[in-house]
């Protein structure tokens, strides 16, 4: 799923977003992997923005039962269909954290570029920080994913230093680098 924007949605906006999930989960029951796929990315912006302390409206008891009823087939080891069929298939995309380990890689660079932080050889830093094999990844990742909003650094851009630095060293141990995929390999 692509990143959403950090604004909250309107109370229209809102309505209109759980209108699309219950409209996505009714023809999900086909198990279409790309329909599963947005039904899926559609949950977690909702409970995103749920997690928002906005007083926002609960989302709809039917939504909770279904949620409910999936993670009780995964607590007890069975992989129910919405996620077996989503699951290992077609291009691995990033989840959650590798998406914020990506994005915070994209800010650094974005920073870098406006001068906010200083650093004459961003795309080198980040390479060597995340553990990359080259800048090719790192440039489709500026392609792909939306830096976060400079403003949050403004006062304290030293900041996006320190958290480049810790998303790169967790990324290197979870994520996608060489370092982090041949680690696998030997466990």
């Amino acid at each position: 799923m692509a990143d959403r924007k950090e604004q909250p949605p309107t109370g229209a906006e809102w309505h209109a977003l759980l209108d699309e999930e219950r409209r996505a989960r009714e023809a999900a029951r086909n198990g279409d992997v790309a329909v599963l796929r947005k039904w899926w990315g559609l949950i977690e912006g909702i409970l995103q923005q749920l997690a928002q302390p906005d007083g926002r409206e609960p989302p709809p008891r039917e939504l909770l039962l279904v949620l409910s009823k999936l993670a009780g087939y995964l607590a007890v080891g069975q992989v129910p269909d919405p996620v077996a069929g989503v699951a290992g298939r077609g291009e691995k995309q990033p989840g959650p954290s590798e998406r914020h380990h990506i994005r915070m890689a994209v800010t650094y660079r974005y920073a870098a570029k406006v001068g906010m932080i200083e650093d004459k050889s961003p795309v080198k830093t980040i390479v060597e920080a995340y553990g990359l094999g080259d800048r090719t990844t790192l440039q489709k990742w500026c392609r792909l994913h939306e830096p976060y909003d400079l403003a949050e650094y403004a006062r304290l851009p030293h900041v996006i230093t320190s958290r480049m630095r810790e998303s790169g060293a967790r990324y290197k141990i979870a994520g996608r680098s060489q370092g982090a995929i041949s680690g696998r390999g030997h466990q």
